[in-house]
């Protein structure tokens, strides 16, 4: 029995038949274990018709990258990540304006003293046989006591060290697990210190590797959080972690370490859950279930790794045997043998992500099969979104005052002082910090005015809020200036789409010959609105018409407006 068909009766043929599958192709995780790169079995795709249609042939290689053009700067090429960017119109001599009162500002900038004069080095790093897996290629790479001692910088395709290492070089390492193999680097190109997307991009892969080695925040997309300082708010079951998100560029006052304070929001409610409140609520339909949770990014807390939702495996499930280079187990062996996590729910599908690896500049593409008991869901509801007391509780965390925010930048600047190991890789490559954030002198404005309709042809003049600039209040309370009667000369074109639509909804609604579309009720709700509020600020506004298209063209478009 699947495990849906504990709560719902499924109906003759509802239920898809399990395929035969292929073996699974195991992938190398670490030095340590037989796991994948991401931390789960990859198995074999299911046999569903929209992942038949999915193509997961091999992308080739785009040609040879190893010598770039070199960009222009001033303006930022495309693709071109840290060139300097153009701040201001060529033709203005200065970006300091005149107006207002001077002000001193203390920016989230830290300036960086950078003492480089040699050229560093690339090389195209082969290894023999070839290894997919991100973490064994680091750890061969670090077990080198020449490349360990030079403070590399491997970004997963280039290797990048201080010290010239000839035009091609091999090292012959073994893995933990006794297996032999080849490392062969190739010189590619040598980058001058200076203004260039090579240098930054070896710089901030310096300033990554010192975040996730030496700092102890583990890195989730492009920014990096701090899962040991998490903040836990029970009553509305989300937690909040910790973290930055930084990047080194050239700007005007010269090379800065941008930081910016981030939050992470996971939610105290596994996959597991969430699906089973949607099936309930959706009366068994397993469309709903998938239109609800694929698309979403989920946690595994054993490897704080996120996951995009691409698919549900409804044939497969914990029981289910995939096959390891130490030999065949079932999911649940797997994550309680590795992870010392036990599986209890036996007949939960599993969750599909499309991992995508990229080696030597050919993508490949696997399927990795996640249990949803183990994934917590990442991010806000649209039931938290509404939940005023949940949105204030958080607001006390991630709406931060200056001086909060200033504390928490100070503090990765001493979290970087304090790491020796940081502090060693930085001096290596000719880095330095400064301790306090960049300041600069800006300019504070009078709050500005807003002109309403008085008495007569008299206009009355109100100041706006200038610690909110915010206005809402006067446009609420009082008329504009003139105003067109818009009356009923106005039109909303919306989607004919259509939803499903729960038992307990369609018993509700069954007085209607057709379910209204929620976009439909929207656009109903926003004339509602409109005919409420716009009389108050001295704007007639009308019922107006609202037409219904049924694709969403520019031709349909066309066609509804005349």
């Amino acid at each position: 029995k699947q495990w849906y068909q504990r709560r719902v009766a499924i109906t003759a043929g509802g239920a898809p038949a399990p395929g035969p599958s292929a073996a699974p192709q195991p992938r190398a995780r670490g030095r340590a274990r037989e796991t994948p790169d991401e931390g789960a079995p990859v198995a074999d795709a299911p046999p569903t018709q929209q992942m038949a249609n999915m193509n997961l042939g091999q992308a080739q290689p785009s040609g040879n990258n190893n010598n770039p053009p070199a960009p222009r700067y001033g303006t930022r090429e495309r693709g071109s990540q840290y060139a300097n960017p153009l701040l201001r119109p060529t033709h203005t001599p200065s970006e300091k304006g005149t107006g207002g009162m001077k002000s001193a500002l203390l920016t989230n900038y830290y300036p960086i003293n950078v003492r480089m004069i040699k050229p560093f080095y690339q090389y195209k790093v082969e290894f023999e046989p070839q290894i997919d897996s991100m973490k064994l290629r680091k750890g061969l790479l670090h077990s080198v006591e020449e490349l360990a001692n030079a403070k590399v910088i491997y970004d997963g395709g280039m290797l990048y060290i201080p010290i010239d290492v000839g035009s091609v070089k091999e090292y012959s390492v073994v893995s933990r697990r006794n297996e032999p193999h080849t490392i062969k680097l190739i010189h590619t190109s040598t980058v001058e210190c200076g203004n260039s997307d090579q240098f930054f991009h070896v710089v901030n892969n310096i300033m990554n590797t010192i975040a996730q080695r030496y700092m102890g925040l583990d890195r989730i997309r492009r920014d990096y959080f701090n899962p040991n300082k998490t903040i836990q708010l029970h009553s509305h079951r989300v937690e909040l972690w910790p973290g930055y998100e930084f990047s080194v560029r050239q700007y005007s006052a010269g090379v800065l370490l941008g930081v910016d304070i981030k939050h992470k929001v996971i939610r105290i409610e596994t996959a597991l859950e969430f699906m089973e409140t949607t099936i309930e609520k959706e009366n068994g339909n397993k469309t709903a279930v998938a239109k609800a949770i694929v698309g979403e990014i989920v946690m595994t807390k054993y490897n704080n790794k996120t996951y995009k939702v691409d698919d549900i495996a409804w044939h497969m499930d914990p029981t289910k045997k995939v096959e390891l280079r130490s030999g065949t187990m079932t999911y649940e062996e797997y994550y309680e043998r590795h992870y010392n996590i036990k599986i209890n729910n036996k007949t939960q599908p599993l969750l599909i992500h499309r991992l995508k690896t990229k080696v030597n500049g050919v993508v490949n593409e696997k399927l990795l099969h996640l249990v949803p008991e183990v994934c917590f869901m990442t991010g806000l509801s649209d039931r938290m979104r509404n939940d005023f007391k949940t949105m204030q509780a958080l607001a006390e965390y991630t709406r931060q005052t200056p001086d909060v925010k200033q504390k928490a930048l100070k503090g990765f600047r001493e979290t970087l002082t304090e790491k020796k190991e940081a502090q060693d890789i930085l001096d290596k490559w000719g880095l330095t910090p400064h301790d306090n954030l960049l300041q600069c002198e800006g300019r504070t404005f009078p709050p500005e005015k807003m002109v309403i309709k008085g008495s007569g042809s008299n206009p009355n003049y109100f100041d706006c809020n200038a610690a909110k600039a915010s206005f809402d209040n006067i446009t609420r309370k009082n008329f504009v200036l003139s105003s067109a009667e818009i009356n009923n000369d106005y039109a909303i074109i919306v989607p004919n789409h259509q939803r499903q639509v729960s038992h307990r909804e369609r018993e509700r609604e069954r007085e209607y010959s057709e379910v209204i579309s929620p976009v439909l009720q929207v656009a109903q709700e926003f004339i509602r609105l409109a005919k409420q509020v716009g009389p108050a600020a001295g704007v007639k506004i009308g019922a107006g018409r609202v037409i219904t298209i049924e694709k969403e063209t520019a031709q349909a478009y066309i066609t509804a407006l005349t």
